[in-house]
Parts: C-alpha cells; sequence; structure tokens
C-alpha cells in the first residue's frame, strides 16, 4: 500500500534534512568526483564509473527534493 503524499512529502524532508545522510552522501559524492579527478589520463572507465556515481547520488537529491516540495492545492473550478 503506498503511502499518501503528505506523508511521502514529510519522510522526503525527514531525509533531506537528516545531518547523517548528508553527511554521507557529501562524502560519497567527493570521494566519487576526487578518483574522477585523480585518474590516470588514459583510464576513461574508472573517470566514467566515478562520475556515475556522482550522477546517481544528485538524481536521488534531486528526487527526494521533488517529493518535499510542497504540493499546490487544487483549485476549485479549474478545467482538467
Amino acid at each position: 500500500m503506498a503511502a499518501p503524499d503528505t506523508q511521502r512529502q514529510g519522510e522526503a524532508e525527514f531525509i533531506l534534512a537528516h545531518p547523517l545522510f548528508n553527511e554521507l552522501l557529501d562524502g560519497q559524492e567527493r570521494q566519487a568526483m576526487e578518483t574522477a579527478v585523480q585518474a590516470a589520463p588514459d583510464d576513461d572507465n574508472t573517470r566514467r564509473t566515478a562520475m556515475m556515481q556522482v550522477q546517481a547520488i544528485r538524481t536521488l537529491r534531486r528526487q527526494l527534493a521533488e517529493i518535499a516540495k510542497p504540493t499546490k492545492p487544487a483549485r476549485k473550478g479549474a478545467v482538467a
């Protein structure tokens, strides 16, 4: 059974505001960026893998932020 939108919104806000969550993701993103920067010039696979990790972390944060956004109530008389 899916959680109501308001519950999902509250949970996403809680996760985004949690210091440990942010500390862990910040560290992982920083490490992945450092791995990409420090990769040998001919090591495209390491660089690509590290940047995919960064992209995944940023996508997770963006999705949580989208869920956490307050929803606008439907206007009365609005055409659907």
